[in-house]
């Protein structure tokens, strides 16, 4: 009997609940959606199995001191899976109260709504729409970031990109974020440079996410996308003679002594901001799935050879600094080593198709042997082999608009393939591998 009188109240309290939450306009006096930290509304939480996740929920107090918090999370169909209520707290304004919300189904389409009292007054925000799923932090180099030729944006409702400067999600759109402002925050060299590295054109990871959720059934997709064109391996390793990008030094930073590198360019060593995204993904979505390794063509384009194993090498020391972060973290790497022996940025070069041999035909193998070395060792998964997209079927010389591709960055055909490639093998990984999330 006593059974049937709990299940009989958590019946009438999840109805009353509702109501409330229905009617909130008739009692909550302000409504302030900065206030709920976390989740923000369209951010992606890391799934910890195929099926279920953990949402923290992070509430700034709005008011002199809060003493009561009520918590809510609904999924799509609109039932309240989800209910924190905790009282006699003692929240100063401005300071932060975390809740956790286990277990959750693994999908698209919550809301949270979180009301914070003094007791006399009331505040009300929300976070929609919140998902459970993947997410992938992009690295490597110009075609990680967005130079292909067409902007893209994700069509499936599942995909989302966080913008490491705003701290906030929004739907995968080219040109993705990148980790460096546009909004003139850094000084004007600075800018100018990030504006050429992170480019201003397309990417394939719109097309990526909604060929990966399709797959995963609508499994919601989040990208953190930090490459840079023109970056050299080398960029991505521990330094010690060389600040990051928005140091003292600028853009003529210089690299560890002894790198080997010899193509004329802009320096800069891009492993904090790796750093910071793989720390902030465990920060505020419980972790991420996936880094995903595009990068290569820097190498193979020396004109003296990098030498046996230095790629292989390089990439474990960036791995190893990760690592030391993200013990469980896993990586992806494709088969990228091909430079264009037929690059050239001179206009007169417009119309002339872009051919298929590879600038040096030595660092091409040497860089890709490397790339295959480090998916036989178990360093890491293997990725689409990008050295197959090459010549004027996959690659562009110059866009209307003066845009150049140079041939080494993919025109819309190749953009599509390369990233529905990038979706194949990684969804072979996610449908089976056993660890989803580092941080567990």
């Amino acid at each position: 009997m006593k059974s049937k009188r709990i299940r009989y109240k958590a019946i009438v309290v999840v109805a009353l609940l509702s109501t409330l939450l229905a009617a909130k306009d008739s009692f909550a006096t302000t409504e302030n959606d900065v206030l709920l930290v976390l989740p923000m509304s369209h951010q992606v939480i890391q799934r910890i199995t195929l099926t279920t996740g953990t949402m923290k929920i992070r509430v700034r107090a709005g008011l002199t001191t809060v003493t009561a918090i009520s918590a809510f999370v609904i999924n799509q169909a609109g039932t309240i899976v989800f209910i924190a209520t905790p009282s006699s707290l003692s929240i100063p304004s401005g300071s932060t109260y975390d809740i956790e919300a286990p277990n959750l189904t693994a999908g698209p389409g919550y809301t949270v709504k979180v009301y914070q009292s003094d007791g006399v007054n009331v505040i009300y925000s929300a976070a929609t729409p919140v998902g459970i799923g993947d997410i992938f932090i992009v690295a490597g180099q110009s075609n990680a970031a967005n130079s292909d030729q067409v902007k893209t944006s994700a069509n499936s409702g599942y995909v989302t990109t966080y913008d490491t400067k705003t701290n906030s999600w929004n739907l995968s759109a080219d040109p993705q974020p990148g980790p460096y402002p546009f909004d003139g925050s850094l000084p004007a060299n600075e800018v100018n440079r990030n504006f050429a590295g992170i480019g201003t054109q397309g990417s394939i990871w719109p097309i990526f996410g909604d060929y990966l959720a399709n797959q995963n059934g609508g499994i919601p997709i989040g990208i953190v996308s930090l490459g840079f064109g023109g970056s050299a391996i080398a960029d991505w390793v521990p330094a010690t003679a060389e600040g990051p990008c928005d140091s003292a030094a600028g853009i003529t930073g210089v690299r560890d002594p002894g790198v080997n590198y010899n193509m004329i360019r802009n320096s800069c060593h891009h492993l904090p901001f790796l750093l910071d995204a793989v720390n902030n993904m465990l920060s505020i979505s419980g972790g991420f799935r996936l880094i995903l390794w595009h990068q290569g063509e820097s190498e193979a384009a020396q004109s003296t050879s990098i030498g046996t194993s230095y790629y292989y090498n390089s990439f474990k020391n960036m791995q190893a600094a990760v690592a030391a972060v993200a013990p469980s973290s896993q990586w992806v790497v494709s088969q990228d080593s091909f430079f264009p022996a037929d690059y050239n940025i001179s206009p007169d070069y417009a119309n002339v198709p872009c051919g298929t041999t590879t600038i040096n035909s030595t660092n091409y193998s040497l860089v890709s042997n490397d790339q295959a070395r480090l998916v036989s060792d178990g360093s890491a998964w293997q990725g689409p082999f990008s050295n197959y997209y090459v010549g004027n079927t996959y690659r562009y010389r110059m866009a209307a608009g003066g845009t150049y591709g140079y041939c080494v960055h993919m025109n819309g055909y190749g953009q599509t393939l390369l990233g529905e490639d990038w979706a194949n093998h990684v969804h072979a990984i996610t449908s089976f591998a056993p660890k989803l999330n580092p941080s567990y």
